[in-house]
């Protein structure tokens, strides 16, 4: 990243209290327009935690609708930050990729696959298993090749690449590819997945509460009804109980809010609310307002945001590129 030295000195000050302290989930980026701050707020994002934590951008704005209340769009939004790791124990066909076969229908004018020969391999056995044309047109979007670590889900036929084996890694001058050990044991095992969703996910997935949250994955095309907070508490109550159980994980992410300075005063006592919970994101705030008027009323305050809300968040001040940073920029993406 270019420019911007102090304010991302102050973020990596505010990624320190959050992984250390767990302390001071709110920082609010305040600068000029197009100073760097959701740039900023992205670098946050991949320093907090070594694995894939959710991160959702969020204008202000978007809270004034005409079909949806301002604090249910602001509770989606929040819940879309944080995420659930749920293991499940599935059957799979995985190994390296040694070939791939598809055998056309001839039987139309234009070319379709009919089904696939796919050859799989591990540690212990090389296996030949035959996959239809949808599974197939899976692995052409993920851009799957030979040398690729893959698995296949036995009943929903999902798949996913995991990586480039490593016995070839020498032989490729991939930087931003995985490479992974070759499996051991069977083609055809159990094996543990991990699904990484979102609380919000959860939500949308459901029409009426289910006794069992692997339920809620499998029912993801079914009748929509809207969101109630009686459904959010039973979708909670069966995340906590599996948490408890050790079948899943609760990770909060980062959520972004920009033009925080749209929020009435009505949102940002929900907001405030929010934070006070242990689950809640870490929540990034960004406005190029100074003093102003909190919207809709006549208190005046800094960037916008009533008092009691700038008490407890750290706020760090973008400044404008000059020249010299504007031309690094250019010449980058020339």
């Amino acid at each position: 990243m270019i420019g911007q030295k102090k304010a991302r000195e102050a973020a990596g000050i505010f990624i320190n209290l959050i992984k250390e302290k767990n302390i001071c989930k709110c920082l609010l980026l305040a600068g000029p327009s197009g100073s760097g701050k959701t740039a900023i707020a992205i670098a946050i994002s991949k320093e907090i935690s070594e694995d894939s934590i959710p991160f959702c951008i969020f204008n202000a704005s978007q809270v004034y609708s005409c079909e949806v209340k301002k604090t249910e769009i602001l509770t989606q939004y929040i819940r879309k930050s944080i995420g659930v790791n749920i293991k499940e124990i599935k059957e799979v066909f995985e190994g390296e990729v040694i070939k791939i076969e598809p055998f056309y229908d001839d039987t139309y004018e234009e070319k379709k696959v009919a089904y696939v020969y796919i050859t799989l391999k591990t540690l212990k056995e090389q296996k030949k298993i035959k996959i239809h044309s949808s599974i197939y047109e899976n692995i052409v979007k993920q851009k799957i090749q030979e040398k690729d670590i893959i698995y296949i889900e036995s009943h929903s036929g999902i798949v996913k690449r995991v990586g480039k084996c490593s016995l070839y890694q020498n032989m490729f001058d991939i930087e931003t590819d995985t490479f992974v050990d070759l499996p051991k044991g069977n083609v055809h095992k159990k094996k543990n997945i991990i699904q990484n969703v979102t609380l919000y996910d959860l939500d949308i997935s459901n029409a009426q509460p289910k006794d069992d949250i692997l339920n809620f994955l499998q029912n993801s095309k079914s009748k929509k009804t809207e969101i109630t907070d009686k459904l959010r508490n039973e979708i909670n109550k069966i995340v906590y109980k599996y948490v408890d159980q050790g079948i899943a994980q609760i990770v909060p992410g980062v959520l972004f809010i920009d033009e925080v300075h749209m929020l009435d005063i009505e949102c940002f006592t929900y907001l405030n609310r929010t934070l006070e919970s242990n689950l809640a994101p870490v929540v990034i705030l960004a406005t190029n307002r100074g003093i102003c008027n909190i919207k809709g009323t006549n208190i005046i305050s800094a960037h916008g945001i009533p008092v009691d809300l700038l008490d407890r968040i750290i706020i760090v001040k973008t400044m404008l590129y000059n020249m010299e940073e504007i031309s690094q920029v250019l010449y980058i993406y020339r």
